[in-house]
Formats: C-alpha cells, sequence, structure tokens
C-alpha cells in the first residue's frame, strides 16, 4: 500500500518515519490546566465533594495539630 503524504508517494510503513510524534510541554500543560479546571467545577458544583475536601482538611489539622 502506497500513501501519498504531501508531494511524495511513500509505502504505508514509511510514513511514521516522516513525522516525529513528540509530546511538548506546552500541551501537557494545557492537558492538566483543563483538568484542574474539570477538577475545580466538580467541587464547586457538589455540596458532597465541599464536604468531603472540608473533612479532610479537617483532619489533616488534627494530625498536624494545628
Amino acid at each position: 500500500v502506497r500513501l501519498k503524504v504531501g508531494s511524495r508517494l511513500v509505502d504505508a510503513k514509511g510514513v511514521s518515519k516522516l513525522y516525529r510524534s513528540r509530546a511538548r510541554i506546552s500541551d501537557l500543560v494545557i492537558i492538566l490546566l483543563a483538568a484542574l479546571v474539570t477538577v475545580v467545577a466538580v467541587i464547586i458544583a457538589s455540596p458532597l465533594v465541599r464536604q468531603l475536601i472540608r473533612l479532610i482538611i479537617l483532619n489533616l489539622r488534627l494530625m498536624l495539630g494545628t
């Protein structure tokens, strides 16, 4: 099987060698920010999650003695 990539005709197995798929740091940061926004939205929208977070914070304060 041959594919036309741009102006070149290449073997299907060789297409992966033409393009290097490397994750950039900026792409990873965008994904992490999107995940963080989603988690914050769930926390804001759910009273049960807010209560759970308050409970965790209280337990941490008790463990640390503050």
